[in-house]
C-alpha cells in the first residue's frame, strides 16, 4: 500500500480512466498541481469528480476507478468521490473546465484557476489557501478576477482578498 502518491501514479490512474474506465471526470485539490507539475508534493489522495451524462452509472464507474487503482498498490481511500459535493454546489462550474486527457472512451478536466480557487477558498485550510497561490502561478493565463467573484461564495472571496490579494 502506498502512502503518498506522486505524478507517475496519479498519470497512471487518470489514464485507466480515459482507457479503460469511461466517462467524463474532473479532478480537483491537490492533485490538479500534481497533474500539471510533477515536482509538486505528493497527495494523500485523488479527488475526482464523475460528471458523466449517464449518472445511472455512476457507482459503477467508480467502482471501476477505484479497482483499477488497487493494481497500482492504492486503497480504497486513496480515491475521493465525494467532492462533487462541493463542485455542484458551485452555479455555472461546467463552464470552467480544462480538458486534461481525452480518448473515445473518456475524458479528464480540470477546473480552471476561477473555479479552482472557488473551490479551495470555501474551505480554507492553510495549505488550501497556499494551493491556490501555486494554482494562480501555475495557470497565470487563466484567472479572472470578475469571474471568480461570479463563481466564489462569499467565505472564499473573503479569503481571497485577505490572503491572496494582498
Amino acid at each position: 500500500m502506498l502512502d503518498k502518491i506522486d505524478d507517475k501514479i496519479l498519470d497512471k490512474v487518470l489514464l485507466q480512466i480515459v482507457n479503460e474506465v469511461g466517462g467524463d471526470w474532473v479532478l480537483v485539490g491537490a492533485s490538479v498541481l500534481l497533474a500539471v507539475d510533477p515536482l509538486f508534493r505528493a497527495t494523500q489522495d485523488i479527488d475526482l469528480v464523475d460528471i458523466s451524462k449517464d449518472e445511472g452509472g455512476a457507482v459503477e464507474r467508480l467502482t471501476k476507478v477505484i479497482l483499477n487503482a488497487k493494481t497500482l498498490g492504492l486503497t480504497p481511500d486513496h480515491i475521493n468521490g465525494s467532492a462533487g459535493f462541493f463542485l455542484r454546489q458551485i452555479k455555472g462550474w461546467e463552464k470552467f473546465l480544462v480538458l486534461m486527457k481525452s480518448t473515445k472512451e473518456g475524458r479528464v478536466y480540470r477546473p480552471d484557476a476561477n473555479l479552482y480557487l472557488a473551490l479551495k477558498l470555501k474551505r480554507g485550510t492553510d495549505i488550501d489557501v497556499e494551493d491556490s497561490k501555486i494554482a494562480l502561478k501555475m495557470f497565470p493565463g487563466e484567472f479572472n478576477e470578475m469571474k471568480f467573484f461570479a463563481l466564489a461564495d462569499q467565505i472564499a472571496k473573503l479569503r481571497y482578498k485577505k490572503q491572496i490579494a494582498t
